[in-house]
């Protein structure tokens, strides 16, 4: 498909069909939520939840050299991780926070 210049990202062929040259930038709002229980006898009936937003933005851009070449170019997350349950949760002596952050470069040409 070549609907939008998020092409780039997963099918770089799709920038053939697109005869404009352009930018297109997004952000997606991702609400994590979680419910976690303590399976450890020292941490009876402990509970704690985590609830927070994670923003993910994203740009894609294309020129077209010609009617044939086009060249484009991607930054983009494709998944990440992140838990963060605070200094006050039952299971603070083995983490509080992990965060994995993930973010794509993708230079493309296509023909």
């Amino acid at each position: 498909m070549g609907d939008d210049y998020s092409a780039i990202a997963y099918n770089p062929a799709g920038m053939t069909l697109m005869k404009r040259s352009g930018v297109q930038t997004g952000l997606t709002l991702v609400n994590i939520r979680a419910d976690v229980d303590s399976i450890d006898e020292r941490y009876p009936d402990s509970h704690k939840k985590m609830d927070f937003w994670a923003p993910v933005p994203n740009a894609f851009g294309q020129v077209n050299i010609n009617d044939k070449w086009s060249i484009g170019l991607g930054v983009y997350a494709p998944f990440g991780l992140k838990t963060d349950y605070g200094a006050d949760w039952f299971g603070s002596d083995t983490a509080i926070l992990s965060k994995l952050d993930i973010i794509d470069i993708n230079l493309a040409a296509a023909y």
